[in-house]
């Protein structure tokens, strides 16, 4: 989405936001936040420089999957029960 223009942009960032809205009434929504955050600090520890973009880039790639995952498999389960 950083790197994308236009129509694509747009699209792409609708998305997300559409995913965001969805994900962020839940009360683990924080928590699935917070853990990839606190991670992603680590691994800065014992590196000289950090490309930020590229950083977060990772971050938001790894949060959203989470959620769609996560939402995949609630959704799997309550149609089973």
């Amino acid at each position: 989405m950083l790197v994308a223009v236009g129509e694509t942009h747009k699209r792409l960032r609708n998305a997300a936001l559409s995913l965001v809205n969805i994900t962020k009434s839940k009360p683990e929504f924080l928590c699935d936040i917070e853990k990839p955050a606190i991670s992603i600090l680590h691994s800065w520890k014992d590196k000289p420089q950090v490309f930020f973009s590229e950083e977060a880039r990772k971050f938001t790639f790894n949060v959203i999957v989470k959620q769609v995952v996560g939402l995949t498999q609630r959704t799997t389960h309550n149609k089973n029960s």
